[in-house]
């Protein structure tokens, strides 16, 4: 009789993988940060990065405009940023430099 044997691969779960943030986005963070702070009463500071994705938006309402808006009918590069207080998860649209950040329904 031959002996079995049983491979296990061990993996480090503790540590999620380090997110890098591009450069280009540091104006839109910074300006989602502070939308949430008057948005949600939460220092700017306090504010943790999840996610941030480069993303092409349907107008110049960047895709979350209302009835009565109105929207440039232009394609707007930005970012998709996800912020957490530390309790929940908030999702933000802006232009690629930040000029522009509106909140995504909750």
């Amino acid at each position: 009789m031959l002996p079995w044997f049983a491979c296990v691969t061990v993996q480090d779960v503790s540590q999620p993988p380090a997110m890098t943030i591009p450069e280009t986005a540091q104006g839109a963070i910074a300006a989602a940060r502070q939308l949430g702070a008057q948005l949600h009463k939460v220092p700017p500071a306090s504010w943790t990065v999840q996610t941030v994705e480069a993303r092409t938006w349907p107008n110049g309402c960047l895709g979350l405009g209302g009835p009565d808006e109105l929207c440039t009918q232009a394609l707007v590069p930005g970012w998709r940023i996800v912020l957490s207080d530390g309790s929940r998860s908030y999702g933000f649209r802006s232009d690629r430099p930040g000029r522009q950040v509106r909140p995504e329904p909750q």
